[in-house]
């Protein structure tokens, strides 16, 4: 093989193993962690071998965390399927007898309507990710008319950043026959369940940032304005999050810069050496 073919193919290898740095994707299965009961804040390391960190935050205003079949919310206990199936029972199966997922349910009972009681949720990165995306499950309300519904779930406030620069709006995936969407002048895009939906893998809300670069996202689950005064439990649950690195690895960087150092190196002094001049 030829010096010039071998820089090619090195060259070429590099340049396949930092793709594959960028392009990996992975996953926070909350199959594979584990949530503390009741827990606000919580990180989890090197999420599916990624090398990467992943925090989330649950800021909860004008409301209290209520408690969903007994234990403590928020909490990774609702699973997306609900209970028993046919020839099959317990939490994980759905009603069709499939194996269900665990999600990250957030139940709060919110003391007013009109948005005063919220979740805001933080989901950041130890490192730049790309094509994030994750489901918001049971977007719903309590069924009865306007302003006399036991609740009404709204997310809203929905954005994302880079190094604390906002990054262009997620994507957002939804059913317009069960979620409506309306643009307010302060928070933006608000998606509001239209219907009772006591299945906690219907009405879903799908948010993407395909394209963008991003380190932090947000979003804000509200008590909305078609809520008793006292709108009383309500939830919603979070999927599993899907990811990928934006970056290479910082060893296959530095790696791949001192090999192509040390081949530049070498082109030169074999240069030098057809020409007959010293290489010392």
């Amino acid at each position: 093989m030829g010096y010039t073919t071998l820089k090619r193919w090195v060259i070429s290898g590099i340049a396949g193993l930092m793709i594959t740095a960028v392009s990996n994707a992975f996953v926070l299965d909350w199959e594979s962690v584990d949530w503390a009961g009741g827990a606000t804040n919580q990180t989890f390391y090197n999420v599916d071998g990624s090398g990467m960190d992943v925090s989330i935050s649950l800021a909860i205003t004008g409301a209290a965390w209520a408690q969903w079949n007994g234990q403590n919310q928020p909490d990774d206990n609702r699973r997306l399927g609900g209970d028993g199936g046919p020839g099959q029972t317990g939490e994980g199966f759905d009603s069709f007898g499939n194996p269900s997922d665990e999600a990250l349910h957030l139940h709060m009972n919110a003391a007013r309507r009109d948005y005063d009681g919220y979740v805001e949720v933080v989901i950041s990165f130890s490192r730049a990710v790309t094509g994030l995306s994750f489901d918001l499950f049971d977007i719903d309300n309590g069924g009865a008319t306007q302003n006399t519904s036991t609740f009404e779930d709204v997310i809203a406030d929905i954005g994302g950043s880079l190094n604390s620069v906002d990054v262009d709006p997620a994507t957002v995936d939804y059913d317009s026959g069960s979620i409506d969407r309306v643009v307010d002048p302060t928070r933006g895009d608000e998606y509001r369940g239209t219907y009772w939906a006591p299945d906690s893998e219907d009405v879903v809300l799908g948010l993407s940032w395909d394209e963008q670069v991003v380190d932090t996202v947000t979003f804000r689950y509200y008590a909305g304005n078609f809520s008793q005064r006292n709108p009383g439990d309500q939830g919603i649950s979070i999927s599993d999050i899907s990811f990928a690195s934006a970056v290479p690895e910082p060893g296959t960087v530095a790696g791949g810069a001192l090999l192509l150092v040390g081949l530049a190196a070498g082109e030169f002094h074999r240069r030098r050496r057809a020409n007959g001049a010293s290489v010392s």
